[in-house]
């Protein structure tokens, strides 16, 4: 499909975005998850140019002392500049202009052209920089796309709709990834399995009489933290078990 805009490259196909968000989720203590790519979906952004100046009077005439050029970016949803992303962009030439046919594919539409889009740079440059109106020239303005894997995520009964970014492989938001917390038995198993090291029985029994050689207020304290990330009956239980089993072989 020609777009008739440029947009920034894709980089990271749906396969690999799901694979990202099913990492982003075991982070969260997630295990039994199903991801599937909906659609590459295509935000539109204005990239332009910006010029501006600084002055004195010298002699009773105004005098350009400093210019300034640079590029930013414009968001139109939001008609707010988008600060260092500009730098990051790839040329133009390393655009693209087509999307594979087989790609589900939805654009978005912009709710600026781009001679509206130019004056709404020309404003948020202004106030950007603290600038009068009158200093603040742009030119060159591009419109351009961002491309997003909007995907599908499914976690026991419940539904969630996440975006990855095709270029970065950025999770937009990942802040609604929901955390998970443990049940007793998978803390267990995995302290278990901790303690298949020796190095980790003297850390649990380090944390364990530090816990218990201070004052009562303190100690429940804690107990009260350290039961929320390690069950502490569970490694009482597991440490005296592989002991009494270690000394059983000898």
């Amino acid at each position: 499909m020609f777009l008739g805009n440029p947009s920034l490259p894709v980089l990271i196909d749906g396969k690999k975005a799901g694979e990202l968000l099913k990492n982003a989720f075991a982070e969260k203590n997630w295990k039994e998850i199903s991801v599937s790519a909906e659609k590459l979906i295509l935000v539109p952004y204005f990239l332009f140019e910006y010029s501006t100046y600084r002055e004195e009077e010298r002699h009773g005439e105004k005098i350009v002392t400093g210019v300034e050029r640079k590029q930013l970016v414009l968001n139109p949803e939001t008609n707010d500049i988008v600060e260092d992303v500009a730098e990051s962009l790839p040329s133009e030439r390393e655009m693209l202009n087509e999307i594979a046919d087989e790609i589900k594919l939805e654009v978005k539409k912009s709710g600026l052209d781009e001679e509206r889009a130019e004056k709404i740079c020309q404003l948020k440059t202004a106030e950007l920089l603290e600038q009068p109106l009158n200093r603040i020239i742009i030119e060159n303005v591009l419109k351009f796309y961002a491309p997003l894997w909007e995907m599908r995520v499914l976690i026991g009964e419940q539904q969630i709709m996440l975006h990855v970014s095709a270029s970065s492989g950025n999770i937009v938001e990942k802040g609604k990834i929901p955390h998970r917390e443990k049940s007793a038995e998978e803390i267990a198993r995995e302290t278990f399995n901790e303690l298949k090291d020796p190095k980790a029985w003297l850390r649990y029994s380090k944390e364990i009489i530090e816990l218990a050689s201070k004052g009562e207020h303190t100690e429940a304290l804690k107990i009260k933290n350290f039961v929320s990330g390690h069950l502490l009956w569970a490694v009482l239980l597991i440490l005296t078990a592989a002991l009494l089993f270690v000394i059983f072989l000898l």
